[in-house]
């Protein structure tokens, strides 16, 4: 949304406020991966028998640990942004010319944005690794909030929103396991752990995650052809 205000006139575009949107997203982006990995931890533990669960059970404190701290961060960074920046002047959105430009430009953007998304895709087909897939869905993100707010605009329902959710959610369901299996190696948990046998149980455990991981990322293109196929027809056989 704050990319297509950019087409406004100089004196309307809200770069400070942009600034902040982006500050708050990066302190809110640990905090989200965080509370879905202490959650997906803390069920599969209750359904893990035997001595695994007791030993796996010391990471969750430390989860919860860096959850706070997370937390406090976002705390910080609210309260400098709030004495930062004032009430931002939405009036002078008001300006016509602003408001004749603003459907071109948003849909300049909804191009540029399925055009970024169609280019993950064709980099990800070329070289599939998690890496790629994340960006790709990343891009799907920024194409789906644009085309939200065509939607919106326009008063019309798009099936492609349907679609695009359903990608994000297949593809998050993967990287949640993922960063869950890198968090489960951060120093900040490992070295709560003391006991060897612990220790091992954490390392099958990671073991687990990467194999499903692996095991969802291989199968992407192929469960999900139909869906890829009608959002970019150019970039699927």
């Amino acid at each position: 949304m704050l990319a297509v205000l950019k087409v406004a006139p100089k004196k309307t575009r809200l770069k400070s406020e942009e600034k902040a949107v982006k500050k708050l997203t990066r302190a809110l982006s640990p905090i989200r991966s965080l509370d879905v990995s202490t959650g997906f931890l803390e069920g599969h533990l209750r359904v893990l028998a035997g001595p695994d669960r007791l030993s796996l059970r010391t990471s969750v404190p430390a989860l919860h640990k860096l959850r706070r701290e997370a937390r406090r961060g976002l705390a910080k960074t609210s309260r400098r942004l709030r004495a930062e920046l004032g009430a931002p002047d939405l009036g002078k959105l008001k300006d016509g010319r602003f408001g004749a430009r603003f459907l071109p430009a948003l849909r300049r953007g909804l191009r540029a944005a399925r055009s970024r998304a169609a280019r993950r895709l064709r980099e990800y087909r070329r070289s599939p690794d998690m890496h790629r897939l994340h960006e790709f869905r990343i891009a799907l993100k920024k194409y789906r909030y644009l085309l939200e707010i065509h939607a919106e605009v326009l008063r019309t329902p798009d099936p492609a929103l349907r679609t695009l959710k359903a990608l994000q959610d297949h593809i998050g369901a993967m990287h949640d396991l993922e960063v869950l299996r890198q968090l489960l190696q951060d120093p900040r948990v490992t070295r709560r752990i003391s006991k060897e046998a612990s220790r091992r149980a954490l390392v099958r455990f990671e073991a687990k995650l990467a194999s499903e991981v692996a095991a969802l990322e291989k199968g992407f293109l192929s469960r999900q052809e139909r869906r890829l196929r009608s959002l970019f027809p150019n970039e699927v056989p």
